[in-house]
C-alpha cells in the first residue's frame, strides 16, 4: 500500500496499526476494503495481517498490520536494515 497514492510523491507504507490504516483516505473500491478487512482481523485476533502480492508474504513488498504496542509503538525498534517507513511508527525487520 502506499500513502499518497495518486500524487507526485506517494510513498511505501511499509507495517501500521488498524487505527493508522483507516485514517489513511483510501476511496471505495480501491484498496478500501482490503485495509479494512486487515484492521478488522488485526483487532478481532489480536495477530497480524499483511496485504500485498502472496508470492511475497511478509517478504519484501506489501504493507504489515499490527496491533499498537503501550505508547502508540507498534513493533520492535527498527534495523538499519529496515526498509524506510512512511507513518512515523513503523518498522520492519531485515530479511
Amino acid at each position: 500500500m502506499f500513502t499518497r497514492f495518486g500524487t507526485p510523491d506517494p510513498g511505501p507504507l511499509v507495517s501500521t496499526a488498524p487505527e493508522r490504516l483507516r485514517a489513511l483516505d483510501l476511496p471505495e473500491g480501491s484498496m478500501r476494503p482490503k485495509a479494512e478487512a486487515a484492521a478488522a482481523f488485526v483487532e478481532r485476533t489480536g495477530g497480524l495481517a499483511a496485504i500485498g502480492p502472496l508470492d511475497d508474504a511478509l517478504g519484501t513488498t506489501g504493507t504489515t498490520v499490527r496491533a499498537a504496542q503501550e505508547g502508540g509503538a507498534i513493533g520492535p525498534t527498527a534495523s538499519a536494515a529496515a526498509r524506510p517507513a512512511d507513518d512515523g511508527a513503523s518498522w520492519r525487520p531485515a530479511v
